[in-house]
């Protein structure tokens, strides 16, 4: 029993699985990116407004104690 058809190079091999699995990689991992940014963008805006809302004393300049 012997096949007929021939193996497919290595080539078609490249093409068909290993180029569009790195390019969708590649998509998943700039999408994981921005995705990491816009969190860290609302984050750092979610604690500025905080602090000052809360009045936590890091805006506020206090004078040092005197002693006489």
């Amino acid at each position: 029993m012997s096949s007929t058809s021939q193996p497919k190079p290595s080539r078609d091999r490249w093409n068909e699985i290993v180029v569009p699995t790195t390019r969708g990689l590649k998509d998943f991992f700039w999408k994981l990116v921005w995705f990491a940014l816009l969190v860290l963008a609302l984050a750092s805006s979610g604690n500025n407004s905080r602090s000052t809302v809360q009045g936590d004393g890091h805006n506020q300049h206090q004078p040092p104690a005197t002693t006489r």
